[in-house]
């Protein structure tokens, strides 16, 4: 996979991680 692919791919799992710890945080808060 060319280097842009994984760092694409890197990003979306990172800001996909942060939403669904975000979304957890403000239901069980």
């Amino acid at each position: 996979m060319p280097r842009m692919v994984v760092v694409v791919v890197v990003v979306v799992v990172v800001v996909v991680v942060v939403v669904v710890v975000v979304v957890v945080v403000v239901v069980v808060v």
